[in-house]
């Protein structure tokens, strides 16, 4: 009887530790999630920024890490929004801005420049408005479409080790050093992008698609679309506005210099297409087109200049390396002369300045694996 007693008494005593310990991490878990579904709220409305270039053009930036550009154009057939970001809170939040800053909600069309999660994960917050893209992004979200949970799985796990890898580096980093709060702020944008993926997130693929060339005509605002070929996506277009002296280029040129060209990703092992790349640029550049703003997808607003300086870099090592395969130059002496950098103005005016200012060496190693790239593909 005694033993029963004690052994009952146990049980008592455990299970209400068991009940304090269940209830604790109840608490735990539900203030998590209550931040994690609130998160996008608060810091992503403290960090947008909008650029008003004109009456009916406004350039709208939410997050400080991967700075990306949405544009919005209020033409008198509807407003035409250009990229989305990453995931529905960030486009929720350019949505409603677009509607508060032009004071009207009347949307014509969505543009999504290529298929980066970046660029099109917010289509489902426009899902009720024409999307226009290039048929490979189209075949591209389709795709993952297809996958579902499979492929949410797959890009919630890289985010979550995009996420371990910024804590790492943090540890080992001053907090009043350059990088700090851009690592941190990082940190965030993943937690986002996990938080949405796993809140009703939904595929939504362009619903019109073209294959080379589309013109949109918004009455008292002209909108030409062109496709770049084979560049950093299989998908990638730029649109030229001239009513707005505009020319959006999406992630086929950044702050620097070296062009953001891959030839894997998203489903893209494909030949990089730079001639078709140069004849298009050599077409809207070399023309009478009062071309007054170049903007990125990514990063600072650039000047006309600044494209052009950007182009006749790679059209010189593009007819450089046509030449010297004519000549049949071997690639290791061809490369020699490449690396004279007194052929390329490898300056301060060069150096990336987003999440890090790459030194002048890491330039110079861009250059080259830029040139193998060429090299090897043509």
């Amino acid at each position: 009887m005694a033993k029963y007693k004690i052994n009952k008494r146990v049980k008592v005593i455990m299970n209400t530790l068991l009940l304090k310990y269940i209830a604790k991490w109840y608490k735990v878990l539900f203030i998590f999630l209550f931040i994690q579904g609130n998160i996008s709220a608060q810091t992503i409305k403290d960090s947008i920024k909008i650029n008003r270039f004109c009456d009916n053009v406004i350039v709208l930036n939410v997050e400080p890490v991967q700075q990306n550009n949405t544009i919005a154009i209020a033409t008198n057939k509807g407003i035409v929004v250009i990229d989305n970001n990453i995931s529905q809170s960030y486009a929720l939040l350019i949505r409603n801005a677009i509607i508060k800053e032009f004071n009207r909600d009347d949307f014509a069309y969505v543009i999504n420049t290529h298929c980066d999660w970046d660029h099109v994960g917010g289509n489902q917050v426009f899902k009720d408005i024409p999307i226009v893209a290039h048929k490979n992004c189209l075949d591209t979200l389709k795709k993952y479409k297809e996958e579902g949970k499979e492929k949410l799985q797959a890009d919630s796990a890289w985010a979550a080790s995009s996420i371990s890898y910024y804590k790492d580096i943090l540890k080992e980093m001053p907090e009043n050093s350059r990088n700090y709060h851009k690592y941190k702020n990082a940190i965030q944008r993943f937690e986002i992008f996990i938080n949405d993926l796993n809140s009703n997130f939904e595929f939504v693929p362009p619903t019109i698609a073209f294959t080379d060339y589309l013109f949109l005509d918004m009455d008292n605002i002209n909108i030409f679309l062109y496709y770049m070929g084979n560049a950093h996506r299989n998908s990638d277009i730029i649109i030229y506005i001239p009513e707005a002296n505009l020319l959006i280029i999406g992630d086929l040129q950044f702050d620097m210099n070296i062009s953001h060209l891959r030839s894997t990703g998203a489903g893209f092992d494909q030949k990089l297409d730079i001639k078709r790349w140069i004849e298009i640029l050599s077409i809207i550049l070399n023309s009478n087109n009062d071309i007054k703003y170049i903007i990125p997808g990514h990063y600072n607003i650039h000047n006309k200049e600044w494209l052009v300086r950007q182009f006749d870099y790679l059209k010189t090592i593009w007819n450089d390396i046509q030449q010297a395969k004519q000549n049949n130059i071997p690639f290791n002496e061809f490369l020699e002369k490449m690396c004279d950098w007194n052929k390329f103005s490898f300056d301060e005016s060069w150096k990336l300045d987003f999440e890090f200012k790459l030194e002048i060496s890491e330039l110079q190693k861009r250059h080259v694996e830029l040139i193998k790239l060429i090299w090897e593909q043509n």
